[in-house]
């Protein structure tokens, strides 16, 4: 139950557990995490964020999930799938390692649904393009640096990720809590898609 006066929050597609096992696998044996040069995602967390929020007013968290149902209503369950992997800004500097999807209109138009609705209560449209992806792990300054090995052998681990498509069906209200040694995310609320026969 959320009693401060703020929360942060951010809005996300869950991922499946058997999905979050096998894109955690690969990475938390690679030589890079066993060394501690690379900051790995807690497998629970992974998910596919749609839209941050940050710190939101917890009085405004009903109007935030009326927003929600209404752009949830618009959708029908589709099927994603996870087919490549990188890093961000690049190779030559990575600073998040990353899994993304196969190009959907379908995920894109979720999107901008939901930037609709969340305009509609004051949530400003976000600028920058949509990169659906799901942060994996994090190469903070702070870390011993990747050797040009380790950099080339993530890069080839990472492009060559291929995992089967699974079920989206509802978008998820997250609570961020950053206050112990780990991110912990509470779900708020589930929407369910409007259309739920496909």
């Amino acid at each position: 139950m959320i009693q401060k006066k703020n929360a942060r929050l951010f809005i996300a597609i869950e991922i499946p557990a058997e999905v979050q096992e096998k894109l955690y696998a690969g990475l938390w044996t690679s030589d890079p995490a066993k060394q501690n040069k690379i900051r790995l995602t807690q497998q629970r967390n992974l998910h596919l964020t749609l839209r941050f929020l940050g710190d939101v007013e917890v009085g405004q968290i009903n109007t935030l999930e009326l927003a929600l149902k209404t752009a949830a209503r618009t959708a029908v369950p589709f099927e994603i799938r996870i087919d490549q992997g990188g890093a961000f800004p690049n190779w030559k500097q990575p600073r998040i390692l990353w899994a993304g999807f196969e190009a959907l209109p379908v995920l894109t138009n979720l999107y901008q649904e939901i930037q609709c609705s969340l305009n509609t209560i004051g949530f400003p449209k976000e600028s920058k393009p949509f990169k659906p992806h799901i942060t994996l792990a994090r190469v903070p300054d702070y870390l011993t640096p990747l050797t040009d090995e380790e950099k080339s052998t993530l890069q080839q681990s990472l492009s060559q990720i291929r995992i089967n498509p699974f079920t989206v069906s509802q978008i998820t209200l997250f609570q961020s809590d950053l206050s112990g040694k780990a991110p912990v995310y509470r779900i708020i609320s589930r929407q369910d898609f409007g259309n739920m026969l496909i």
